[in-house]
């Protein structure tokens, strides 16, 4: 029998939902955390609202429930309606098209979910401290109110903490709404939050000590896996609360920020716990995410807010054999995502060798820094081993905007990369940044006459315009790359700017273009397919002479 640490009543962690659903595979911060408590002799629930609220949009009477709101929400609305709420118009007519048509599939479920967020707020609320706050207990505007108060009731009673992490994405409001509801319900509870997001606006949450009188009691802002341990000593009065790294939390109407000075060896943490995960409520079935370091071994790109950490550390390959080998035979795991930020060639091509070696049949993932040293000798051993897809930051094609942007890896090779690991067997998947700093049309055209060239080497692709994240090196120094914050609300991790060196616009964005390319209804082109097209129509009509 399993005995748990003095008998303490449950501990119950949620991962929150955010801008879109978690319909692929169990988000790492939950198992990973519930594997430091559990490790550590304390009995955890682990809840997945993020995964949940895909499955309850599966529920008819759910559905009618909101559509019956925003048919309401829309007469209340309609003398006074603006654009953006008018595009929330058409899409709520094709919402009910779909429903006449009983197409209750997943992007109906996505149009829905992405509807029933937005209709009520446009305008109303934004990311400004107060502002938020008002969203968080406006019922006719936040939908997350009406919906979380139906799955609180159907919570555990018996716990006496509370975790509470978010699903990444662009909005917070979900997760503040959930805290502020269960910090009302759960009255002898401990609420803790944590998750990225605050590691990026602690000195705003440090304004507002009631921040901690209406959303939670304690807050973890960092590297949570050895704070959280810290925290529960606390707690149960072993260590005093100056000890606990990372903590936020409100004294004297004054907010305190611990140190965020620990030192998290990789190699002595507990396994991520997916003992509470139903795996077949996700689409990538069999699927853990893990990760095999921490940090960037590069670490010095502008536009990332990981080049002012210098802990970069490694797994042993030891070790990463021996938590493969146990998701694998625990949960009877198939495939892992490893989501590093990039790993040096050399221990993928040891890790495989060693997954070889002892004849452990899985499937992997990574992401990767086109680097030098992946080689053909690499890239076969990496595929044989398992090496399913590497998702590849090149970002820009152009080698003054590569520079600029001090990025990754090598800049000449890149077309020879991709395509040994294609011939490899090995999918390959490109992310693209638009409108760098410095990036002018030219250069961009440079990136996408490469995807062009290359593209029967590509499996899938990813383009994003510049955001001027809090914390990157252009955000530090916006002046010197031609950038000018503007401004930034309070709880925003990105500033809103102006590019003030770059020609592109909506008129010539390879982005813009793709967003309002209009495939057929019944194309069942391949992302592959889709590149080849895209690409070749947007050069025909900005550089016809390159093709």
């Amino acid at each position: 029998m399993l005995f748990f640490k003095k008998n303490y009543k449950r501990n119950l962690f949620i991962i929150a939902p955010s801008d879109n659903f978690n319909t692929d595979i169990p988000y790492l911060s939950m198992p990973i955390l519930a594997g430091q408590l559990k490790g550590a002799g304390y009995d955890v629930i682990c809840r997945d609202f993020s995964n949940e609220i895909f499955h309850d949009f599966n529920d008819k009477k759910f559905i009618d429930k909101i559509l019956e709101k925003n048919i309401d929400f829309i007469k209340r609305t309609k003398k006074n309606q603006n654009i953006k709420l008018e595009l929330n118009y058409q899409k709520y007519n094709y919402i009910i098209n779909s429903i006449d048509k009983k197409e209750i599939n997943i992007n109906f479920k996505r149009q829905l979910y992405d509807f029933v967020r937005y209709s009520y707020n446009y305008g109303k609320y934004n990311l400004n401290y107060e502002s938020l706050k008002n969203l968080c207990y406006d019922e006719n505007a936040n939908f997350f109110i009406t919906y979380f108060n139906e799955k609180i009731k159907k919570l555990p009673k018996n716990v006496n903490k509370i975790f509470l992490s978010m699903y990444p994405g662009y909005e917070i409001y979900p997760i503040l709404t959930l805290a502020r509801m269960l910090k009302e319900q759960y009255k002898n509870a401990k609420i803790i939050l944590g998750g990225y997001w605050f590691v990026y606006i602690k000195e705003e949450i440090q304004k507002h000590p009631d921040f901690f009188d209406l959303f939670c009691d304690y807050l973890i802002a960092g590297e949570g896996e050895i704070s959280i341990l810290e925290l529960m000593k606390f707690l149960e009065k072993e260590i005093d609360i100056s000890e606990v790294s990372n903590l936020m939390y409100s004294s004297s109407n004054k907010v305190i920020i611990n140190s965020d000075k620990i030192d998290i060896d990789i190699n002595k943490l507990y396994y991520a716990n997916y003992d509470d995960t139903d795996f077949s409520k996700y689409s990538q079935h069999s699927t853990v995410t893990m990760q095999l370091s921490r940090g960037c071994y590069w670490g010095k790109c502008k536009f990332c807010t990981y080049r002012n950490k210098n802990n970069f550390q490694l797994k042993t390959i030891s070790n990463a054999i021996n938590e493969i080998k146990y998701y694998v035979d625990k949960y009877n795991v198939k495939y892992i995502n490893f989501v590093d930020d990039a790993i040096h060639p050399n221990y993928y091509y040891r890790l495989s060798q060693e997954l070889l070696k002892q004849n452990i049949k899985i499937k992997f993932s990574s992401f990767a820094i086109f680097d030098n040293e992946f080689n053909p000798e690499v890239l076969n051993k990496c595929a044989e081993a398992g090496l399913d897809i590497i998702t590849w930051g090149l970002e820009t094609n152009s080698k003054k905007v590569f520079d600029i942007a001090n990025k990754s890896g090598c800049f000449e090779k890149r077309a020879e990369i991709i395509k040994n690991a294609h011939n490899a067997g090995i999918k390959n998947c490109i992310n693209i940044i638009e409108s760098l700093p410095g990036e002018q049309l030219e250069d961009l055209i440079q990136t996408i006459k490469f995807l062009y060239d290359n593209v029967n080497y590509i499996y899938d692709f990813y383009i994003q315009p510049f955001q001027q994240r809090v914390g990157s090196e252009f955000s530090l120094n916006p002046q010197l790359y031609g950038l000018k914050n503007i401004n930034k609300e309070d709880f925003s991790l990105y500033y809103n700017f102006k590019n003030t060196n770059t020609d592109i616009n909506k008129s010539n964005s390879f982005f813009s273009f793709m967003n309002n390319y209009k495939f057929s209804e019944d194309s069942t082109y391949t992302a592959q397919e889709e590149l080849r097209i895209l690409t070749k129509e947007y050069l025909k009509f900005q550089a016809p002479h390159l093709l």
